[in-house]
């Protein structure tokens, strides 16, 4: 175990409930080719999310008022 992942306990929540979500997606993503989360995405949405391309995360401010996200998509 890693000293970080050692010092999860200490994290806020939505930190660590973020890096499960994005170690499971990778981990999918190596296993099998393509995210689940991303596909179903697609299919709700109607946009063409690739879920065989490595997704990017949150990399702001947790204690930030006000983020903008932009979603790639790639055809």
């Amino acid at each position: 175990m890693t000293e970080i992942e050692s010092d999860v306990q200490n994290w806020p929540v939505g930190v660590a409930r973020l890096l499960n979500e994005a170690r499971t997606d990778v981990n999918e993503l190596l296993a099998g080719g393509r995210i689940d989360r991303a596909s179903e995405l697609a299919r709700r949405t109607g946009v063409p999310f690739d879920s065989a391309y490595f997704p990017m995360y949150f990399t702001g401010s947790f204690e930030s008022k006000l983020a903008l996200v932009q979603f790639p998509i790639f055809n």
